[in-house]
């Protein structure tokens, strides 16, 4: 099972930000201003920033913590010393992670759906391609597809996803 998100968002110490002002003063290569927010991105393959006007921001797109971190440092740091020390964080959490486990066969998801019962299952197939699996122990979101290809979302970490993917391999199996 690997990673293949994690959203995380972080409080800055000002309750209403001028993302305009902020953007006059970031560089044009690494910022764009966008309707409701600011998105700073240090290059193609890193990690998106998203800064609101609330004083918020998130930061989704990263495929581990430790990149997550690294973006999240550079970040801090670069908004401190743009701002001479008015800005900075006051809270940063990990909402949420994305994973996905790769059966190697396909999965005939009408059978599974009346097997994982009706009441925690959506599928439409003419609607989505996939299968909807909601969890509540722990809580969390599977997307199952015909592939093979099972994405776990919603989770806090990779425990809760390995409890859910170990679960769901007992009804597969």
């Amino acid at each position: 099972m690997e990673i293949v998100n994690i959203v995380a968002t972080g409080v800055l110490n000002y309750d209403e930000l001028d993302i305009t002002e902020l953007y006059d003063d970031l560089d044009d290569e690494i910022s764009r201003l966008k309707p409701g927010r600011l998105d700073i991105q240090y290059g193609d393959e890193t990690p998106l920033i998203m800064i609101y006007p609330a004083g918020t921001y998130t930061i989704p797109g990263a495929t581990s913590r430790e990149e997550l971190q690294q973006v999240r440092e550079k970040f801090i740091n670069h908004l401190v010393e743009v701002t001479k020390g008015e800005l900075s964080e006051s809270s940063f959490s990990i909402k949420y992670m994305v994973f996905m486990h790769d059966l190697g066969e396909e999965i005939d998801l009408e059978a599974l759906a009346i097997q994982l019962g009706f009441e925690n299952v959506e599928y439409e197939p003419e609607q989505f391609a996939g299968l909807i699996y909601r969890t509540d122990n722990p809580s969390g979101v599977v997307l199952i597809f015909s592939s093979g290809k099972i994405l776990f979302t919603g989770f806090e970490g990779k425990e809760e996803a390995e409890t859910v993917k170990d679960q769901l391999m007992d009804q597969l199996l």
